[in-house]
């Protein structure tokens, strides 16, 4: 388990509705960023994406916090 995911982890059980991550367009709690790594990691997981690089077009953004430590989450 990455240290980073456990600190989200550790967080969002103390303090869900504490702001993680945000952006122009998005504000995500601890809570909603757990979950949205999951929900990411396991789509990661459903395509099967094994050891084949993953490319985004993403800029530094929200989106791009969840996709990172999601890969992360799903050991890619």
């Amino acid at each position: 388990m990455s240290a980073v995911l456990e600190a989200i982890r550790d967080h969002a059980r103390r303090h869900p509705g504490d702001v993680a991550v945000f952006d122009d367009h998005v504000r995500l709690s601890y809570a909603q960023l757990e979950a949205e790594i999951r929900r990411v990691a396991d789509s990661l997981a459903s395509i099967s994406v094994g050891d084949r690089p993953i490319a985004s077009l993403l800029d530094n953004s929200a989106a791009w916090v969840v996709l990172d430590l999601a890969m992360t989450a799903a050991g890619i």
